[in-house]
């Protein structure tokens, strides 16, 4: 049987590994097809949204450079989704880890 550390350990890494996959799956494709003309509404919208989200998931993102451009930079799309998928990856890998510690 775990322990309360251990079962505070695989739901903190099955919070984070549904929540990476959401934002995978869903979250970055869509804010990665916006039209230029609406780049700056919908990153605002975007931030807005998911700020108490990740609040509760992550310390900090890296936002701040779409944040600051007038635009979707092509080349900070694909180094975000690039992040962000091997992100998802390590979140979906370390869930099975915390389950095998918590009740090895």
């Amino acid at each position: 049987m775990p322990t309360a550390p251990e079962a505070l350990l695989v739901g903190a890494t099955a919070l984070h590994a549904g929540f990476q996959l959401t934002v995978t799956a869903l979250v970055y494709p869509r804010l990665a097809g916006t039209a230029p003309a609406a780049w700056s509404r919908e990153h605002s919208r975007h931030s807005r949204t998911i700020t108490p989200l990740v609040a509760v998931v992550y310390a900090a993102v890296l936002h701040g450079r779409l944040a600051r451009s007038a635009g979707p930079d092509p080349r900070l799309l694909r180094r975000l989704l690039a992040a962000d998928r091997a992100r998802a990856v390590a979140a979906v890998a370390a869930l099975p880890a915390a389950l095998v510690a918590a009740v090895g």
